[in-house]
C-alpha cells in the first residue's frame, strides 16, 4: 500500500491549486475558508500517511502546512523520489535473493567439479580433436564414473568419423553387457544361496544400471519391474527397512503408481515421523498427481516440525510451503 503515499500528496498538491484558484481567481472562497480547507487537507493527508498506510518516511508535513500549494508540490516530487528510490533498492533485494537461491540450487545439485571439468575435457576432445585421439579418449573412458562415460558416448555417436561412432557404440554395448553379467550373476548366486548379503548386492547393481543413463524408456521400465520384485522378495524375507520402503515408494513412482507409494509413505509417515526423506517424497508423490494444496501442507508440516533437512532441500520447501 506504500505505493499509494506518493498519490496522496500529488492529490492534495492538486486540491491546494483548486482551492487557491477559487480563493484568489474566482473569489469563491475567502481566506477563512480557504485555510480551513488547506488545514483540512494537510490533517487529511497526515491520518492517511500515518495511520492507514502507515508511512515512515518522515517528511517534513510542516512544507505543506505553512506554504500552501507550493509545500504540497514539493513534498508529492520528494515522495515520488523516496518510492522510486525504494522499488530500486527492492529490485536490489530480489536479485539477491535470486543470487542466494541459485547457489542453493548449486548445493542441491551437489556438482563434483572435477567431474565436470574431465566431461568438458573429454567433449571438447571429441569435437576438435583427430580421430586417433578420439578413439583414445573412449578407451580411457573404462576408468571414468558410469554416469560421465555414457554421456559422453552419446555425444560419440554424433561425430562425423564412422570409426569414432564405432567405437562409441561398442562401449556402450560393453558396458550394458556389464551390468546384464552381473545382474545375472548375482540373480544366479542367490537363487542358490537365498542370503541377504547377495540380495542387497544386486538391489545396488539394479539401481547403478537403473541410473546410468544407458537404458532406453522401454527397457527401463522393465528393468523397473524387475528392480521391484527384488525390493519386494527383500522386503517379505528379510524384514521392511527404512530405506528400503522409500525405494519401493520411488520405483512406484516410476512406474506411475503414485497411489501405492503414498500407501507406503504414509505407514512411514506413522512409524517414522523424525525421518525427512518421506516427507520429500511425499511432496514429490503430491506433485506428480497435481495435487498442489497437499504438496504445500507437507511442505508447512516439514517447517513446523523443526525437521533438520540437508540444505540441498530447502529451497523447494520454503517454495512450496
Amino acid at each position: 500500500m506504500k505505493f499509494l503515499s506518493p498519490i496522496i500528496y500529488f492529490t492534495g498538491a492538486i486540491l491546494e491549486i483548486v482551492i487557491c484558484i477559487l480563493t484568489y481567481v474566482y473569489e469563491t472562497l475567502n481566506l477563512g475558508s480557504f485555510l480551513f480547507i488547506h488545514l483540512f487537507i494537510i490533517l487529511g493527508i497526515y491520518f492517511i500517511n500515518k495511520m492507514l498506510i502507515k508511512d515512515e518516511k518522515k517528511l517534513p508535513l510542516y512544507l505543506g502546512l505553512f506554504f500552501p500549494v507550493i509545500g504540497l508540490i514539493l513534498l508529492s516530487i520528494l515522495d515520488l523520489l523516496l518510492f522510486l528510490n525504494k522499488s530500486k533498492n527492492n529490485m536490489i533485494e530480489d536479485y539477491e535473493k535470486y543470487i542466494e537461491y541459485v547457489d542453493q540450487i548449486i548445493v542441491k545439485h551437489q556438482v563434483d567439479f572435477e567431474k565436470e571439468i574431465n566431461m568438458t575435457s573429454a567433449l571438447d576432445i571429441l569435437k576438435y580433436s583427430s580421430n586417433e585421439k578420439k578413439k583414445d579418449v573412449i578407451v580411457d573412458l573404462i576408468a571414468e564414473d558410469i554416469d560421465l562415460k555414457v554421456k559422453i558416448l552419446k555425444t560419440a555417436l554424433r561425430d562425423e568419423d564412422p570409426e569414432v561412432v564405432h567405437y562409441a557404440s561398442s562401449t556402450l554395448n560393453l558396458l550394458e553387457s556389464e551390468y546384464e553379467h552381473e545382474i545375472n550373476f548375482l540373480r544366479d548366486s542367490y537363487n542358490k544361496k537365498r542370503d541377504e548379503e547377495t540380495l542387497k548386492k544386486l538391489i545396488k547393481v539394479y539401481d547403478k544400471y537403473l541410473n546410468s543413463g544407458l537404458l532406453s524408456i522401454q527397457l527401463k521400465n522393465i528393468l523397473l519391474q524387475q528392480y521391484l520384485d527384488i525390493l519386494m522378495e527383500f522386503k517379505d524375507k528379510f524384514g521392511e527397512e527404512y530405506n528400503l520402503l522409500l525405494d519401493i515408494a520411488d520405483v512406484y513412482m516410476n512406474l506411475d503408481k503414485t497411489e501405492e507409494s503414498i500407501k507406503i509413505l504414509k505407514t512411514l509417515y506413522e512409524n517414522y515421523t523424525q525421518e525427512f526423506e518421506h516427507y520429500i517424497y511425499s511432496m514429490k508423490a503430491f506433485y506428480l498427481m497435481d495435487n498442489y494444496k497437499e504438496v504445500s501442507n507437507i511442505a508447512k508440516k516439514i517447517i513446523d516440525l523443526d525437521l533438520n533437512i540437508p540444505d540441498r532441500y530447502k529451497p523447494i520447501v520454503d517454495y512450496w510451503k
